[in-house]
């Protein structure tokens, strides 16, 4: 990837090249989030790889992030199942949203998750 200074009021763009295609990253006129950044990646490294968000950090003031080929999150999923791979891991999708949670949001998850 590439940081590129640009005269808008974000001032930068993150542009990604895969297979000779360059692509900048979709962020609003104004900013650059952390979700943008991530489900761009996401959609960067796939499907070789998967990014995955790791629960265990949720509500924390750090999020935890891990990526591993494709192929390695297939046999966890056939070892322990889908829905508990995704319970502690999960997929970072198009709606994903994880640093722009309020916090009403992030403790509604812990109670549904059982955390609160």
């Amino acid at each position: 990837f590439t940081c590129v200074e640009i005269e808008k009021e974000r001032d930068v763009d993150i542009i990604l090249e895969k297979n000779g295609i360059s692509t900048a990253i979709p962020y609003a006129e104004e900013y650059t989030d952390r979700d943008t950044t991530l489900k761009s990646l996401q959609e960067y490294v796939s499907p070789k790889y998967q990014i995955r968000w790791f629960m265990g950090s949720l509500g924390s003031d750090t999020l935890a992030f891990c990526i591993y080929p494709s192929a390695q999150w297939e046999q966890l999923e056939e070892e322990f199942g889908a829905e508990k791979v995704a319970y502690y891991f999960a997929p970072i999708k198009e709606n994903s949203v994880m640093f722009e949670m309020g916090m009403d949001e992030v403790f509604n998850l812990l109670e549904q998750r059982g955390e609160a």
